[in-house]
């Protein structure tokens, strides 16, 4: 699993010197992952996240077909109040 994954990751860093401070974890949205499977890791990033141990998340979704699917499952074309859910965050 991710999490698994980032674990052990932080384990060895941190095993070779790393600061903790110097650790931001990136859970890989889109590498080796379909849409579906990418929009999931998303929302359980807080979970995740505290599983790792409260590491700093970086996330970059930047594949045009997990953007595309994941707008496409949140807002429906045909209500023209979506827009409203729209809240980029920093």
């Amino acid at each position: 699993t991710v999490s698994k994954e980032l674990c052990e990751q932080i384990d060895i860093a941190e095993k070779m010197g790393i600061p903790r401070w110097n650790i931001i974890i990136d859970p890989g949205i889109g590498f080796a992952k379909k849409a579906p499977e990418s929009l999931k890791l998303l929302q359980d990033l807080p979970r995740l996240q505290k599983l790792c141990g409260d590491f700093p998340v970086l996330s970059g979704p930047s594949r045009k077909s997990f953007i595309e699917y994941a707008f496409s499952q949140r807002f429906d074309a045909s209500d023209s109040d979506s827009h409203k859910d729209l809240h980029p965050r920093v």
